[in-house]
């Protein structure tokens, strides 16, 4: 969580660290996994409690394609932002193979489907890839990792922080190429208030760039 943050909302011009893509830009965390948190009732419940104060989801993990899962999600994408439907973008996956399925929630059509590509400008070796991802990020996977914000002077072998201090700066996967699109989504939105998830949606998708055949 605090990785992907980073890349979104971390603090620009103050001569410190990196900037977030959507600096100026709130974030509201929802945490729901923990070792406590079994039932998959708490992923329906956190995006539908979000869905109530954020314009756009971002989701970094995956999630059971259990109905109330996906009713959570149709609303959020339906009825979020007090009916003009929030962004929901979920991380397409990170085992490289192509999908001819779309049972799972980061399948589906609801959802912005974000894959990544690398610094060579091509799908990262890693990313998902099939016909219901809608959009590709930086992911890593090429000659430069992602740098971004780690637990504060952190000791992996103690907090399960990435690296020694308050950056890491190797970071690759889906899992980062996802709050990355969550970033555009909310300047887009920062500067067209009134437009509604599906618009903010098809901005996004209509001015991408096609990189390769599998991306």
């Amino acid at each position: 969580g605090t990785a992907c943050s980073g890349l979104i909302v971390a603090r620009a011009d103050n001569n410190e660290g990196i900037a977030g893509l959507a600096n100026r830009c709130r974030l509201l965390p929802v945490r729901i996994h923990s070792d406590d948190v079994t039932k998959d009732i708490n992923w329906a419940d956190s995006v539908e409690y979000a869905a109530q104060f954020a314009d756009v989801i971002s989701i970094s993990y995956f999630i059971d394609p259990l109905p109330a899962n996906y009713d959570s999600i149709r609303y959020a994408v339906t009825s979020g932002r007090k009916g003009k439907g929030c962004v929901v973008c979920v991380s397409y996956g990170n085992d490289g193979v192509f999908r001819r399925y779309s049972t799972d929630l980061a399948a589906s059509p609801e959802v912005l489907s974000v894959s990544g590509d690398s610094n060579y400008d091509k799908r990262s070796w890693f990313g998902d890839y099939g016909s219901s991802v809608n959009v590709v990020g930086p992911a890593g996977g090429g000659s430069i990792g992602l740098v971004t914000t780690d637990w504060t002077d952190s000791d992996p072998a103690i907090t399960n922080g990435w690296e020694w201090g308050s950056y890491s700066f190797q970071r690759q996967g889906t899992s980062y190429s996802c709050p990355l699109a969550a970033g555009v989504a909310a300047l887009i939105l920062s500067e067209h208030t009134n437009w509604s998830g599906l618009e903010v949606r098809r901005q996004i998708e209509s001015t991408c760039d096609r990189i390769d055949a599998e991306a």
